[in-house]
């Protein structure tokens, strides 16, 4: 679970603070991953406070709502309610000593790209302002955000679903008071200005960027301090590169996750029959391997004693032979970690483990995602399970076993297969 820690202040009490505050809750509690986030507000927040709170709440996201004054820092106050600035080095140095709990900072306040710039050196991901924000731009960014971040959508991924969310809803007749600590001031007649939506900047932590410019930039005639790239040991110009591989296909996984084997799908409009054929399709896969596999291996299957007596034996069960698993200590490890949300772009997924371990399990959550999607829009592919052990017995071309078990163990009409491989073959 991710803990979201929410400070505000508003010494002036001109921001709409209490608006977006309710609005971030509302967005949360209505995102179908709600149960994986949660939320703690803290308003009026004092200088003296910050350190405390980081503390005590141990967030993975902070987001901070309020007045920015630019390059002197973020506007908060005393404990008389007097306005006080905590400077950009300060708030810097305050998050470095956070850089491995904290994942992501958002300053929904004017100004605040100088915090970001100082603060991603040590936090993977900070949005700020780049110059003055409306109070309602500020707060339709901050609920198209935490909506897409609810969604499962990433980091990245939300921060557009933010500033489209600022182009949608907002006119150019719309006023509002904005986040900026000073009294406005004209502009100038050439200076330009930036859209709304483009106003939140994001930044992102370069985990070898730093150490690289550093090294490049040493002039070679230099104090002993100097220390050229080609005096660098091999394996760590290796593992530098490696890890700039690595954070590019984690940052593409993310965003292809979502639509984990439904992109690159041809639409079509379906006939009445092919419409029927696909919603039967799906409920069979749903009815079986979600209702009445995946479910009852998770939550545990606790029948209703009606007196009723069953015969197994009196209708044909396609998937007879597989039985509900128990699974060990190594499935909860399983849950912990985010291999899901780490799956390449291939769209091939490959899960190995113990007897136990939970590869049917974590297979089929796959398969409920797909089955969700599927339900919103029956022209997108319909994820159909198969059991390879029937296969190895046999031993049949991979194509004529894949037709044999859809007729077989889902009834699929055969002009509907009949179109699908025709199709298939075509491409």
């Amino acid at each position: 679970m991710k803990k979201i820690l929410i400070l505000s202040s508003n010494p002036r009490n001109d921001l709409n603070l209490n608006r977006e505050i309710k609005d971030l809750q509302n967005v949360i509690k209505r995102a179908k991953n709600r149960s994986e986030f949660e939320i703690d507000i803290q308003l009026e927040v004092q200088l003296d406070e910050l350190q405390e709170l980081l503390l005590e709440s141990e967030p993975q996201i902070v987001h901070f709502c309020g007045h920015g004054t630019g390059e002197e820092g973020l506007l908060l106050q005393n404990q008389a309610g007097y306005e006080r600035i905590v400077s950009t080095e300060a708030l810097s140095n305050l998050f470095k000593l956070f850089e491995q709990e904290i994942e992501c900072v958002v300053f929904n306040a004017c100004y605040s790209e100088v915090q970001a710039n100082a603060i991603v050196e040590h936090i993977n991901y900070v949005v700020g302002m780049n110059q003055e924000i409306r109070d309602d731009a500020a707060i339709y960014f901050a609920t198209g955000f935490y909506r897409a971040l609810g969604s499962g959508k990433s980091i990245e991924k939300a921060y557009e679903f933010g500033c489209n969310a600022i182009e949608i809803q907002l006119t150019n007749s719309q006023t509002s008071r904005s986040r900026k600590a000073s009294k406005p001031r004209k502009l100038a007649s050439k200076q330009v200005v930036t859209p709304e939506h483009r106003i939140p900047v994001i930044k992102t932590k370069s985990l070898l960027t730093p150490i690289r410019e550093e090294v490049i930039s040493a002039p070679q005639n230099d104090a002993p301090e100097s220390f050229p790239e080609s005096e660098l040991p091999g394996e760590l110009i290796e593992a530098l590169e490696a890890e700039k591989h690595y954070k590019g296909y984690r940052e593409q996984a993310r965003e292809s996750w979502d639509e984990f084997g439904q992109t690159s799908v041809v639409r079509s409009d379906l006939t009445q029959q092919e419409y029927r054929q696909r919603k039967t399709l799906l409920n069979k896969v749903k009815d079986f391997w979600i209702k009445g596999f995946l479910q009852p291996s998770l939550y545990g299957n606790t029948a209703i004693n009606l007196d009723w007596k069953t015969d197994g034996d009196a209708v044909l069960r396609p998937f007879s032979g597989i039985d509900a698993v128990e699974l060990d200590e190594s499935f909860e490890e399983l849950q912990t970690t985010d291999i899901l949300q780490e799956t390449g772009l291939g769209k091939t997924l490959l899960i190995l483990g113990h007897p136990g371990s939970g590869k049917t399990i974590t297979l089929l959550q796959l398969a409920e995602k797909l089955v969700k999607q599927t339900e919103q829009d029956l022209t997108k592919p319909i994820p159909v399970m198969f059991n390879l052990s029937s296969w190895g017995e046999k031993q049949q071309p991979l194509e004529e076993w894949l037709r044999e078990e859809l007729k077989d163990k889902y009834q699929v009409p055969k002009t509907m297969l009949m179109e699908h491989f025709a199709k298939k073959e075509m491409n």
